[in-house]
């Protein structure tokens, strides 16, 4: 399959397509990625509004500044989950809209889409769920589409196995995946099992243990920037568009930062508001020019708590699952200072040194991973997201006997499809499953439905559902009777597989396992499990 990689037309070229920064206008998205951080009402760090993340005290960051104002105003859960609604709106519609799509399409109105997205393993379950609601309130759930979520840790391993080459990855390796973004960072090691002959960019591969999220202070290391601003200058910087220009030329450092030089950064202040405020006392700023100069040292002491964070990450998760490859992506990633740290680390540590050189690959952009590798049906990973559940699941199904001449005991046996044991808080369920289980039908007597209830060690919640099934004791399909032919017997076998949307729902069918075959039936029974969470939540 060619892929194909999308940015909405009026994007600038080279701009990443995520919400780590938006502009409003009128309520509306004005902006996409870099090009919003020019205006003064933009919303900024998104994903610090969602609970769970980062795992950093949120509370001792200066959020008015790093949100925006605008972004600062969204921080309660359902305004933020309006505000990521909107945005995922936006770019739906831009998509659906755009000609180049349809001509790829050949057709007038999009077929059925599969849209994937992937969220930082940090996020709780009620972070998560506000992601799906605003996923399900963008309308990607419209004309049947289906939606699908992995960690931002698989999206990265998904696309890093797309751009390996065979020169440098075989089947066996083991690649760990550190992806360092603007506020998380998300590290996944994963196995190559199989390449394709002839394309060995196209590879199937599995996840080596759980997911793991590294504290990436990030909005600590811009804080700090922006605090030495402030200090130098002796001004508050506090909000509004002198606050934009601060954080901006913090960040422009941070980026530029080679370890050895100092950058000099643009720092455009109103010629007015210098005159009120600044006393013309720094040194480092040339208020002619606009520049500010940030010393070399002030930089290397912000960055290296997340060289030094991270690194910790890296090393113990080498020790724990072994690795033979590393990667670094995501924008963090693509620090100078940074590399250097990383590649310093790995030199001085015998138990990683083996490990040199780390690859780093470009690609800021999560809607670009994804792109480049859950686009490619079936050579990497249909679906990689695991689930966990606190409830087992049993299937309640008619069985009857014969006790004595003319006694019969009809009674509701069950079989375990998903077994939580006592003790165990939650159970790892796998995609889809089967449990093969016989009932039992008297002549003469109706058929009673099959019932599926939860249950959690000795507790049982109310049925999610009953099927009747289209058998009957002359239908033919019996595998076996009683000696006297009062009693036949039916194999059938109860599958089950997730549907991951944005709503989880477990679907059962049910088939009876004949001696001359297997016959589906119609009855089946899907309910929401919205009560399982991503293994990594």
């Amino acid at each position: 399959m060619e892929v194909r990689q999308w940015s909405p037309p009026d994007a600038p070229e080279g701009t990443p397509v995520t919400p780590s920064i938006l502009s409003l206008t009128n309520n509306q998205v004005a902006e996409w990625g870099h090009p919003a951080a020019a205006e003064r009402n933009r919303v900024a760090y998104m994903k610090l509004c969602i609970e769970g993340a980062p795992v950093v005290p949120v509370g001792s960051l200066d959020l008015k500044t790093l949100l925006g104002e605008e972004g600062f105003k969204r921080q309660q859960r359902r305004r933020a989950e309006r505000m990521i609604c909107k945005y995922l709106r936006h770019l739906r519609e831009a998509f659906c809209a755009d000609d180049n799509v349809r001509r790829v399409q050949d057709i007038n109105n999009l077929r059925q889409i599969d849209w994937h997205f992937s969220m930082p393993a940090c996020w709780t379950a009620e972070g998560i769920r506000t992601m799906r609601s605003a996923v399900e309130g963008a309308g990607y759930l419209d004309n049947d589409n289906a939606v699908y979520y992995c960690t931002e840790g698989i999206a990265a391993a998904i696309g890093v196995s797309y751009r390996l080459r065979a020169d440098i990855a075989r089947v066996g390796d083991q690649v760990l995946i550190c992806d360092i973004g603007g506020a998380t960072t998300d590290i996944t090691t994963f196995a190559i099992t199989a390449m394709h002959p002839s394309h060995n960019w196209q590879m199937s591969f599995r996840q080596v243990a759980h997911d793991s999220t590294a504290d990436c202070a990030n909005p600590f290391v811009e804080q700090q920037l922006l605090q030495h601003l402030r200090q130098s200058l002796g001004l508050a910087l506090g909000s509004g568009e002198v606050a934009r220009l601060a954080l901006e030329a913090a960040r422009t450092a941070k980026e530029r930062f080679n370890g050895t030089d100092d950058p000099e950064v643009p720092l455009p202040l109103d010629e007015e508001y210098l005159r009120r405020h600044y006393n013309g006392e720094c040194n480092d700023f040339d208020r002619r020019g606009q520049l500010f100069r940030y010393p070399a040292q002030v930089l290397r002491n912000s960055l290296d708590h997340v060289a030094n964070h991270v690194m910790g990450h890296i090393i113990r998760r080498i020790r724990a699952h072994g690795a033979n490859r590393v990667v670094m992506v995501g924008g963090l990633s693509c620090s100078p200072y940074l590399r250097g740290r990383i590649e310093s680390h790995f030199e001085n540590n015998p138990d990683v040194s083996q490990l040199l050189p780390v690859m780093y690959l470009p690609g800021l952009d999560p809607v670009t991973i994804i792109s480049h590798g859950l686009t490619i049906k079936g050579s990497t990973l249909i679906h990689p997201m695991q689930y966990q559940s606190e409830w087992g699941y049993e299937i309640f199904y008619p069985f009857s006997q014969r006790l004595g001449t003319d006694l019969f005991d009809h009674r509701r046996r069950h079989v375990t499809a998903i077994r939580v044991l006592q003790g165990q808080d939650r159970v790892d369920v796998p995609a889809q499953g089967n449990v093969l289980f016989r009932l039992s039908i008297q002549r003469g007597r109706p058929v009673n439905p099959i019932t599926i209830k939860p249950r959690k060690g000795p507790d049982y919640d109310e049925p999610v559902g009953s099927a009747f099934l289209a058998i009957s004791f002359d239908c033919g399909l019996h595998a076996g009777e009683s000696h006297d032919g009062t009693i036949r017997y039916f194999d059938l076998e109860a599958s089950w597989r997730l549907l991951a949307g944005v709503h989880l729902e477990l679907k059962w069918t049910f088939q009876v396992v004949a001696p001359a075959g297997r016959y589906p039936q119609d009855a089946g029974i899907t309910h929401s499990v919205d009560h399982m969470t991503p293994r990594w939540a």
